[in-house]
């Protein structure tokens, strides 16, 4: 994945769910995880226009 934000600055979860390989719940969880670990940050409460973004040191 690391690379993908090398090309974009920020993953979709439609845009994750093809990456992955996963079903759009899977993806939620796994985003999810993701941004309570540090790594991404969430833009937008929910909804389409909800994207994910690198999360700043």
């Amino acid at each position: 994945m690391t690379g993908y934000f090398k090309q974009h600055n920020s993953i979709t979860n439609q845009e994750y769910q093809k990456l992955a390989k996963v079903s759009k719940r899977q993806a939620s969880k796994e985003l999810k995880i993701l941004v309570e670990e540090g790594i991404l940050s969430k833009v937008g409460k929910r909804g389409p226009g909800t994207y994910y973004i690198l999360a700043k040191d």
